[in-house]
């Protein structure tokens, strides 16, 4: 390695001087991971938040226990993260009167681990200025108890306004939070994470400023790309342009087309098996396609959010008319893609388009998504069918909502088995080699870095993990268990556990 590039490769006996010698012992070398889809910014404040990650939770009671704990420690405000129903016995979420009853006056604000669901108590609801009887949002909705009061629950666009306006932790505790998940990252071979939405936790502006101010900070060894959440206009307005660079990018703008499979708001075309609905857009179907068109015309490039197949039609349609009113090669993407429209994958390798998907998924919610969906979970989470078209494909992780390693994402795209034993569509497995591919090559395509990273030949970046295990020969449980023991950016050791 020479000046951040491989300068050289071959057998030992021919090899030019080197100011450094590192034996590798014959251990495993691969060019560094993306995760194409991440929320870092989310990942740092959950560190900063009761995070039932770790305690697991088993019932409601349990949550509330927790909660009493750590009112007694807590002057301020609780919130917590990574909160799943699933997990509790009483498959539901604790009611803001259980809240009240367990802290008393002090305000709580529970985040579900999708980030799609917000969870308040009465004391939360009155300093956030939601009335006993709000009304819903457009594109989204409260819960309520029968006598039609607010019950603690919001979800989309409710819950995304309760986040906005939410107290946050002093910026200098973020910015360690950031620095601190980008360096787990590093341990797990990675070397280039897409923050999927700045301002999906907080909103644009207050973490955009969070994230200035860590632009040139040594603490972040990784090459980051961003997805600003925010349409054409809104870019315009804040005097934002794309912006394309190896180390630190903002060419694309996120949209969300529908909800979540999980909130069972996914837009599909045929209702949920479990509660019935066919789900709901975020937007007019007009105004998606309108901003998605607006976004292209401006330069962008588009990220969208679409998990149900109404939604996944509707986008892709809108990327095929963009592409057709200004052909130009803008690599757009459809985030997750949980239930594709048919014959869709071909119609986005024709226009460049790629699908951004997350295997872990599968593991975290497997048993939820199969009780909603029904034997549409056989196609649920593609991957081999992506593959077979010839599309554009990245794996990624989604975390905090999905599992951060790249190694459990593998698992997942290997056995798509869930937590509770159910093998999902088994014929979208692929193998552990096509699974790693979409997170270097596939994830190097997601960030348009393909012509100089994601391959080990001279000339491409320095950009190297050296792993605790040879991960193509494994059984997929053991492939999860994979670490990096030294991982290099640009030729600069940013990890090292040998």
């Amino acid at each position: 390695m020479r000046d951040g590039e491989i300068a050289w490769m071959g057998d030992l006996d021919d090899a030019p001087a080197a100011e450094q010698v590192l034996d590798l012992m014959g251990a495993s070398v691969l060019p560094g991971l993306t995760d194409a889809h991440i929320h870092i910014f989310t990942m740092a404040l959950s560190r900063l938040q009761v995070d039932f990650t770790a305690s697991r939770p088993q019932s409601v009671t349990a949550v509330l226990d927790i909660l009493r704990q750590e009112n007694a420690r807590n002057p301020d405000w609780l919130q917590g993260c990574d909160l799943n129903e699933a997990r509790l016995a009483e498959g539901r979420m604790p009611n803001r009167r259980e809240l009240d009853e367990a802290v008393g006056d002090r305000p709580v604000l529970l985040r579900r681990y999708c980030g799609h669901v917000a969870v308040f108590n009465t004391s939360a609801m009155r300093l956030l200025g939601l009335g006993e009887h709000q009304a819903d949002p457009q594109y989204g909705h409260f819960e309520r108890f029968d006598d039609g009061s607010l019950n603690g629950l919001a979800y989309e666009r409710a819950a995304e306004a309760i986040f906005r306006v939410a107290p946050v932790p002093p910026a200098h505790l973020i910015r360690q939070g950031i620095r601190d998940a980008v360096a787990d990252c590093t341990k797990l071979g990675l070397t280039s994470l897409v923050e999927a939405a700045v301002g999906f936790s907080i909103g644009y502006d207050r973490e955009n400023e969070i994230w200035e101010s860590l632009r040139d900070d040594d603490g972040l060894p990784v090459r980051f790309g961003f997805m600003a959440q925010l349409d054409a206009r809104e870019a315009a307005a804040r005097g934002l342009v794309p912006s394309f660079d190896r180390r630190w990018s903002r060419e694309t703008l996120k949209f969300f087309a529908d909800g979540i499979v999980g909130g069972r708001t996914s837009a599909l075309s045929e209702p949920f098996c479990d509660r019935g609905g066919t789900g709901t857009f975020m937007l007019s179907e007009s105004e998606i396609e309108q901003s998605i068109l607006d976004a292209h015309a401006a330069g962008w490039r588009v990220a969208v959010h679409a998990t149900g197949d109404r939604a996944v039609e509707l986008v892709a349609g809108a990327y095929e008319r963009a592409h057709a009113d200004f052909p130009v090669d803008r690599r757009h993407r459809i985030e997750h893609c949980f239930c594709p429209s048919p014959g869709v994958f071909p119609r986005l390798r024709k226009i460049g388009a790629m699908v951004v998907t997350q295997p872990s998924f599968l593991w975290r919610m497997g048993d939820s998504i199969r009780a909603g969906l029904g034997k549409r979970t056989d196609h649920a989470y593609p991957v081999r069918s992506v593959t077979d078209a010839d599309a554009l494909l990245a794996l990624s992780s989604d975390a905090p909502t999905g599992l951060v390693s790249p190694w459990d994402g593998v698992r997942s795209a290997m056995d798509r088995l869930s937590s509770g034993g159910q093998v999902l569509g088994p014929r979208e497995a692929v193998t552990a080699r096509e699974a790693i591919d979409g997170y270097i090559a596939g994830g190097a395509l997601a960030m348009r870095h393909e012509t100089f990273r994601g391959r080990l030949q001279p000339g491409c970046a320095a950009d190297l993990t050296v792993l605790d295990r040879d991960p193509f020969d494994l059984a997929p449980k053991e492939v999860s268990k994979t670490r990096s023991v030294l991982t290099m950016m640009e030729g600069r050791i940013v990890h090292q556990d040998l």
